[in-house]
């Protein structure tokens, strides 16, 4: 008799404490949300491959064809994927108009039907809904999950198509009409998943199939006849209809160079975050192996996600590949908790099923830090960069009698109803795989038949560059072209014969000519002069702009000297000019002749004479920044001549000696402008 009482009490204890881990996940979940309002309310691009689908939608509106037999001509652009969730753009597309904002809406949507979905998977077992909200807000809150869920691109939606067809098929029907309803609309979920995302074609079909094989291989031969074969029959009729241009864009055209270290980066970056969700799926596995009714289903699509996952692996890949492996582990960490539930009678099994649901808070808290400091980041430096991104739109806006060349913002280009010409990730892999021919496309570089190119290179973004567009299309593009302007990260360019272009070596009223070439503009940082030229590391030489004593001592870093020059704005004084950078990008050799060797205390120089050359120089070796120098103007005093350092807190600005506009506020490259 008195352990009743006791039994009662552990067993309030526990369902209180279970509580914990959907709270903090309901927290996280809120925050989630927010995140997607902001990003559904934004208007310009949020990720490279949302502008693509917009335009083709705007195409399909159009009645132009998107999937052409090769790109031989332009416009040079790819429709990768199966035609659903471009057709449902193309919906809202020709009532609104182009924009982002309903592709990102329907990516929340089909987030939130997912998360729908898991928790209904696990209700139909369960019978608990306490511990079926578990998995369902687990997979809401993966940072990957929300990342991707705020971008107009089509992986949720296939996600949701492809759960729901599971649901369908695991739910528990006892009437045989029931059951071949079921089926039937669970193979067309699986078909309209692989309509909207051909890699979905392998983990849930898979797991449907591995669940009807354990309860009647008619029916799994059914789905198996009935999913196949909608889905050949649908990919011959497209096929035929596009003349083969189907079957080049979504199979041909897809097949990007694979590097094992890509998949060892993404899958221990997601340990990294998660690691108690990888051990509480491990988990579900033991747990629910035969305790479960449907368990080969679980199994199934946990293991075709994880394949599918592996994929991550092709060059341009993203955690968007993730998606379906989250859902798996959700699912297989929801069912094992609620095996563990059973069991709570037991007090160690108890004390078991109150630890894991104390992991469970914790890669809650967890999912929540990471979705704040890293998920929101794209999103937070846009917004804090809108006025840039205003002055860029300003900017295509106003160049759009001609074709645009554009990478990362190629969406500012749809946004203002016009077609991309160009889509420069998917044609340098076709022109890296031998499919595309890129001559044509330089040749119209050199003929300057774009009024503007835009490309994201500034940072890290160096990297995506290199991916996006060929050496060969980057050098057209900088002997063609001059820049314009920098904004959020986004190089501009405008033909070099173009009146719009800028690019003075001298202004009329500077003291002094510019040391070297600035054709690419300047970067004024913390005191600190950038000159940008073009051409050959090594090649453009930097020169005196007045007669001095130049000083490279022994203890001065690589590449850098000192020229003591008269000062022509405080006469009878001296300054300092302090060069540096002037060091190979390839081995780190200092680029300066060997006339002032290293050692050298005031040798005399002439103006005009050369002292270095500009470099790419971008902090170690084989990283490379745009040819240019460093310059910082310092009044004179003998202690900097003997510890260069010491020039950081005596600089001047330099604008009134060159006779140039001089942004300190901006800290990213602008073209030369002289002073009125």
């Amino acid at each position: 008799m008195k352990t009743q009482p006791s039994q009662r009490g552990r067993t309030l204890a526990i369902e209180l404490i279970t509580w914990v881990p959907i709270m903090i996940l309901v927290f996280g979940a809120a925050a989630g949300l927010f995140f997607q309002w902001e990003a559904i309310a934004f208007r310009y691009p949020l990720d490279y491959g949302e502008a693509p689908l917009v335009n083709q939608a705007m195409q399909l509106n159009a009645g132009q064809p998107i999937y052409r037999q090769s790109v031989g001509e332009a416009p040079f652009t790819i429709a990768n994927y199966p035609p659903i969730y471009v057709g449902l753009l193309a919906f809202f597309e020709g009532i609104f108009g182009p924009a982002f904002w309903y592709g990102r809406l329907i990516s929340t949507l089909s987030a939130l039907g997912s998360t729908v979905i898991i928790f209904f998977i696990t209700y139909s077992r369960s019978h608990n809904y306490k511990l079926s909200l578990i998995p369902a807000l687990l997979f809401f809150n993966l940072p990957y999950v929300l990342g991707w869920s705020v971008l107009a691109r089509i992986d949720h939606l296939a996600l949701f198509l492809a759960l729901t067809g599971l649901y369908l098929l695991f739910r528990e029907t006892r009437s045989n009409r029931g059951q071949k309803i079921s089926l039937i609309l669970g193979a067309i979920f699986l078909v309209l998943a692989i309509y909207t995302r051909q890699s979905y074609a392998l983990a849930a079909p898979f797991a449907g199939f591995l669940y009807l094989l354990q309860k009647d291989w008619r029916r799994a031969v059914t789905l198996t006849g009935l999913v196949g074969g909608m889905t050949l029959a649908l990919f011959l009729l497209i096929n035929l209809l596009t003349e083969g241009g189907f079957y080049f864009n979504i199979v041909k055209a897809n097949i990007n160079p694979f590097g094992l270290e890509r998949v060892l980066h993404h899958f221990r970056d997601f340990f990294a975050m998660a690691p108690f969700l990888f051990l509480a799926a491990v988990l579900g596995i033991v747990l629910s192996f035969q305790r479960i009714s449907g368990w080969p289903m679980l199994m199934g699509f946990a293991l075709g996600g994880f394949f599918s996952a592996l994929t991550i692996g092709k060059i341009g890949s993203n955690i968007n590949y993730f998606l379906e492996f989250s859902a798996g582990l959700c699912l297989l960490a929801g069912f094992g908790l609620s095996v563990l539930h059973q069991g709570v009678r037991n007090p160690w099994l108890a004390i078991f099923y109150c630890l894991i649901l104390a992991g469970t808070a914790w890669q809650g808290v967890v999912f929540t830090q990471k979705v704040d400091a890293d998920t929101r980041q794209t999103l937070d430096t846009r917004l804090l960069a809108f006025e840039d991104l205003q002055t860029l739109e300003a900017l295509v806006v106003d160049h759009l009698d001609l074709p645009i060349l554009a990478d990362e913002y190629m969406g500012l280009v749809t946004l203002n109803d016009k077609d991309l010409f160009l889509q420069p990730f998917e044609i340098t892999q076709l022109a890296n795989g031998g499919l595309f021919d890129q001559q044509i496309l330089i040749e119209k570089i050199e003929q300057e038949q774009f009024s503007l190119i835009l490309l994201q290179e500034d940072s890290w973004w160096i990297y995506a560059l290199q991916e996006r567009w060929t050496p060969e299309m980057l050098e057209a593009i900088r002997a063609n072209y001059r820049l314009v302007g920098q904004y959020e990260g986004t190089y501009a360019y405008n033909p070099r014969s173009s009146p719009r272009a800028t690019g003075q070596g001298s202004c009329p009223k500077g003291a002094w000519p510019l040391p070297t070439s600035a054709y690419m503009g300047y970067k004024y940082e913390n005191g600190w002069l950038q000159l940008y030229g073009a051409g050959q590391e090594g090649m453009v030489p930097v020169r005196t702009t007045a007669p001095g004593e130049a000083y490279r001592l022994e203890n001065y870093p690589e590449g850098s000297l000192i020229v003591v020059q008269d000062d022509p704005m405080r006469k009878g004084d001296k300054v300092i000019l302090y060069y540096k950078e002037m060091l190979s990008s390839r081995n780190g050799a200092a680029l300066i002749p060997e006339q002032i060797p290293q050692g050298t205390a005031g040798i005399r120089l002439e103006t005009g004479e050369i002292i270095g050359y500009q470099s790419m120089w971008a902090g170690r070796v084989y990283r490379q920044d745009w040819l240019h120098v460093t310059l910082g103007i310092a009044p004179y005093d003998p202690q900097i001549l003997e510890n260069p350092d010491l020039i950081d807190a005596n600089l001047i600005h330099p604008g009134n000696y060159f006779g140039i506009q001089i942004n300190a506020a901006e800290g990213h490259l602008l073209p030369i402008r002289c002073v009125d």
